[in-house]
């Protein structure tokens, strides 16, 4: 039992000691088959720390040489690896990302409502006719506020009795400038004879424009 206790204390101590021992007994076996070449250089009249150094210095060159030759092939290797495939590799990876992000924008609008801008005033009020619509945000959205006062503010009065006509009339209408626009709607310059009609005349009244005091 004694024995047996002993080799396990005997155990213990050298897994401990282990991290230690090891580069220790690494050095003892180097050293042991690097003798020789000491010695032979000490026998050619070399000092013997100067012997030493140089084999020291000899050994760690051989090491180096060793490792450049297997890694540098191997670099070598991953860097034409990379290079065939970093288009690829880039796709994959902007791919990915989108994926991310709409993933994480989905889970957001679904939990919060967040990412979705809220409701304009003007969408209660825009008419389930999708010609109606796309005129709607045509005579809403000029550039500036006070075109969007005027051509907006008769199409929300007038647009619900126009037919296809109209429709199509004030669709040309929003292809022109917003200053010519304005000017004919106020008699400063002559409506061209295109534009002239019963469309023209009720923009030209100015009944539905809102006057802020």
């Amino acid at each position: 039992a004694m024995v047996v206790y002993s080799i396990s204390v005997v155990t213990h101590v050298l897994q401990f000691l282990q991290p230690v021992l090891v580069p220790i007994a690494f050095a003892g076996i180097l050293a042991y088959l690097l003798q020789p070449l000491v010695d032979r250089l000490v026998k050619r009249g070399t000092p013997r720390f100067r012997a030493m150094m140089w084999v020291w210095i000899i050994f760690h060159l051989v090491i180096l040489l060793l490792f450049l030759s297997v890694a540098v092939p191997t670099v070598s290797k991953g860097g034409r690896l990379i290079a065939a495939r970093s288009d690829q590799w880039v796709q994959n990876i902007g791919d990915f990302t989108g994926k991310i992000l709409e993933a994480v924008d989905n889970l957001a609008d679904k939990l919060t409502g967040f990412g979705k801008p809220p409701p304009a005033p003007y969408l209660a009020a825009m008419q389930p006719d999708d010609e109606l619509k796309r005129l709607h945000w045509r005579a809403h959205h000029r550039g500036t506020r006070e075109a969007d006062m005027m051509i907006g503010g008769f199409f929300d009065r007038d647009s619900a009795g126009w037919g296809a006509a109209d429709r199509a009339t004030f669709g040309a209408l929003l292809d022109e400038q917003d200053v010519d626009i304005m000017a004919w709607a106020i008699g400063t310059q002559p409506v061209p004879e295109r534009f002239q009609g019963e469309l023209l005349s009720a923009m030209q009244r100015l009944d539905y424009l809102v006057i802020i005091r």
